[in-house]
């Protein structure tokens, strides 16, 4: 007995058993096989079945866009055999033959478990380029994975007339019981690596209980490949005992799926990369130099996680506007936040320009760090010269904006943590220790437009730099007296 399945992207198969004579194909109600596609023509083909010879034949009844058998278009009538496939517009009609004597169809029926080789994967997508045409069309305009494993899902589930169908990730194998997926059949596709095919799921007794607990009647499992990287697997079974079994067109449909939603994973994979690179290159860029924030970009490219916590001896310079709240009330919330901003900005460029880390804005102050592993040499010496290119630049900021604005800066040498806290989307360069502190307790006592820094900042640059020797500071954070000395402009 012959028959065709019909399929289309827009809808479940369907089947049409032929009946004597001419069966006709096109867009009008009132033909036998009706083909809602905007490629059809009212009356496009017709079917003829001889049943003196059990014999089909399809002919072209002059339709505009053509008709197709196995890619070539009709011009005369044509003969169809087993598993020929009749195309117009987007829909495909596959002939099979079933044998009334033992209800099967001849060579439909995929083998229990196939090795996804190269030609098997050449003839799926050649099989099935319209449908891959149209999964390829809503893909490439998604930008979300699971939004785009979704769309996949729902595509073949509709396609292959399952009830459930999932594209599960990887890193979801161990959840399978979770997700309503057996996983005794999945298994062998996941090991093997190896699509596979269970006609009658609930009597094969190799699957254990679970299939049989879901109610599991065909199920089919497709592994998602990229190279040797195994990156998800397509699932897809059926509930209804009476449903149609999985073909082999159906097991050549899920693997050029599988191909396209490899693809798929890694063009998102690389979006999110992207996305990931581009976020820690914003957040580097508020505290390091462009030169430290490429380096440390490829080291989190690499590695996926930015430098933690760690015991450096380091230079910490401070630096804090004097007197800026009675500045503010003088000037107003607009004013201040203007000449604000044009001075983070000119700081910052000068920080950055002799190789620091920008550890934070404090309010009104700023605090850069030297020393931090590949930056430049002689640590100490770069933060005495920021400290008094900072000095020199506040002098042209005040002659431009006519204001008065005065700041105290404050260095110090010694052991400290620094690295990285908080998460990706709040991340902070983060100093913690001793140098800080005394940093600060400097930076207050250096006032106005002075630099004050503390004897081991003064060890290392004493030939270096005109100092005056100010003898034993109280600070008041840590509490302690400091000997600390002031760098004298030039």
């Amino acid at each position: 007995m012959w028959n065709l399945t019909i399929r289309s992207p827009s809808g479940e198969p369907r089947t049409y058993n032929f009946h004597p004579g001419n069966n006709t194909v096109g867009r009008m109600s009132g033909n036998d096989i009706v083909i809602l596609d905007t490629s059809a023509s009212r009356y496009h083909a017709k079917i003829v079945y001889e049943p003196s010879d059990d014999s089909v034949s399809v002919e072209d009844l002059g339709s505009t866009n053509g008709t197709f058998v196995n890619r070539d278009r009709l011009t005369v009538p044509r003969r169809l055999q087993n598993n020929d496939v009749v195309r117009i517009g987007q829909h495909l009609m596959e002939l099979s033959y079933w044998d009334e004597n033992n209800k099967t169809q001849k060579g439909a029926k995929p083998q229990n478990t196939q090795q996804l080789t190269r030609d098997l994967l050449l003839e799926s997508l050649d099989q099935h380029a319209i449908l891959l045409a149209e999964v390829a069309s809503r893909l490439n305009t998604i930008l979300d994975l699971d939004t785009a494993l979704r769309e996949v899902s729902s595509m073949i589930k509709t396609a292959m007339g399952a009830d459930r169908c999932e594209v599960i990730l990887a890193d979801k194998f161990d959840k399978l019981p979770e997700l309503g997926f057996a996983r005794s059949i999945a298994q062998q596709a996941i090991q093997q690596r190896s699509a596979v095919v269970f006609q009658d799921a609930q009597s094969d007794s190799s699957l254990g209980n679970s299939a049989y607990l879901l109610q599991i009647h065909a199920a089919m499992c497709v592994p998602v490949i990229s190279g040797d990287d195994l990156l998800g697997l397509i699932y897809v079974f059926k509930n209804r005992p009476r449903a149609r079994s999985f073909d082999h067109r159906d097991l050549q449909l899920a693997i050029a799926i599988s191909h396209q939603a490899a693809l798929t994973i890694q063009r998102m994979q690389l979006l999110e990369r992207v996305r990931q690179e581009e976020l820690v290159t914003k957040l580097l860029q508020r505290f390091v130099p462009p030169q430290e924030a490429q380096r440390i970009q490829k080291e989190y490219a690499r590695d996926g996680v930015l430098p933690s916590l760690e015991e450096y001896h380091l230079t910490v310079l401070a630096a804090d506007i004097c007197n800026s709240t009675s500045l503010a009330e003088r000037l107003g919330a607009r004013r201040f936040s203007q000449i604000l901003a044009f001075y983070y900005q000119e700081m910052t460029q000068i920080v950055f320009q002799y190789g620091a880390m920008l550890n934070k804005y404090l309010g009104d102050g700023l605090m850069a760090v030297f020393g931090m592993p590949h930056q430049s040499s002689n640590p100490e010496e770069r933060a005495v010269q920021t400290g008094l290119e900072i000095l020199t630049k506040l002098e042209a900021i005040n002659k431009s904006t006519g204001e008065d604005v005065s700041i105290g800066i404050g260095i110090n040498t010694g052991p400290a943590m620094a690295g990285y806290l908080g998460t990706l989307e709040y991340v902070e360069f983060t100093v913690i220790g001793y140098p800080v502190n005394i940093a600060w307790g400097l930076e207050s006592l250096a006032r106005p437009n002075r630099i004050f820094i503390g004897y081991p900042t003064y060890q290392a640059v004493t030939n270096k730099f005109n100092f005056r020797d100010l003898g034993t500071l109280e600070i008041k954070k840590p509490n302690e007296p400091v000997h600390a000395f002031e760098v004298l402009r030039p």
